[in-house]
């Protein structure tokens, strides 16, 4: 360090941090700011190391330091709200969203991640107001086309949103999770043929995926295969045993194969996992005076 002037050692700090030489990193920016207490950048970069450890209370304390010293730099004010959005305090994350795009209008991040703020927000219109703007700004990013497109399809805009999910499948050809978005979109669309084949490349691609499962198993069961969907379903469950959908779907399935009782039992676990389930209420009350009166 006595050889070296303060942004020296700040990039030296840097590299260490490029390199995942966290310790030496913190340890550098450290002596910089013992040297200087006001080096918002050594802040900056105590805060991001922080945060990559799951630090965020420490890693918020360094980004509202360093954004009072240098309120100009859109990066801080961008780590800043990305800070409170992982503390969940989404409208102070909002607010340093905002701030960054104010100083810095093309930064394509900043945008999306206002855009992961308003679509936690459930304010849809906004999520994808901002995701088409980081979309605009770095078309070739698909974490920005896949925001949008999931932004979209949550708030039912499913032609677009398939069309994208379409174009990203071709994209990132080994992306399970596109796939399986893409087949909840043209399931939307009413193309049932097209769903299952995108359902059934996701779970090739990644057969730990509980959702696709669920959701290729009740395109099967509406194709009569009762007994293969009911392999899905157990199999979506066997993955994520707390997938109380997985459960309830299961229960529709038993139904149809005349096993009253498995319905029950699934049912009432599907119940106990999200009480929220009204259908699968309504079909457990049904399904239990049913079998009061045989």
């Amino acid at each position: 360090m006595a050889k070296l002037s303060l942004n020296q050692a700040y990039e030296y700090a840097r590299e260490c941090h490029r390199r995942g030489a966290l310790d030496e990193a913190v340890g550098v920016a450290r002596q910089i700011l013992s040297i200087d207490s006001k080096h918002w950048e050594a802040l900056g970069l105590m805060g991001s190391i922080a945060g990559q450890r799951g630090r965020d209370e420490i890693a918020l304390k360094h980004f509202k330091t360093a954004v009072k010293i240098q309120p100009g730099s859109p990066v801080i004010q961008l780590n800043l709200g990305e800070a409170y959005r992982r503390l969940g305090q989404t409208k102070a994350a909002i607010s340093a969203f905002k701030r960054a795009i104010s100083l810095q209008p093309q930064n394509d991040r900043a945008h999306n991640n206002l855009g992961v703020a308003f679509r936690e927000m459930n304010d849809l219109k906004s999520a994808t107001k901002h995701f088409r703007m980081a979309v605009e700004r770095a078309p070739s990013n698909i974490d920005n086309q896949a925001n949008l497109a999931n932004a979209l399809l949550e708030d039912g805009v499913s032609e677009e949103a398939c069309t994208l999910f379409g174009r990203l499948a071709l994209l990132a050809p080994s992306n399970a999770e596109i796939r399986l978005k893409h087949g909840t979109a043209l399931l939307s669309q009413g193309d049932r043929a097209a769903a299952k084949v995108a359902l059934l490349e996701s779970i090739q691609l990644d057969p730990g995926l509980s959702r696709g499962h669920d959701m290729l198993a009740s395109i099967i069961q509406q194709e009569g295969n009762v007994e293969l969907a009911i392999r899905h379903y157990q199999t979506a469950i066997n993955l994520d045993p707390a997938f109380a959908r997985a459960h309830s779907n299961l229960g529709n399935a038993y139904i149809t194969c005349g096993l009253l009782d498995d319905a029950v039992s699934c049912f009432v676990r599907a119940l106990e996992l999200d009480p929220s389930l009204a259908l699968t209420h309504d079909l457990l009350l049904y399904w239990l005076n049913y079998s009061s009166k045989v």
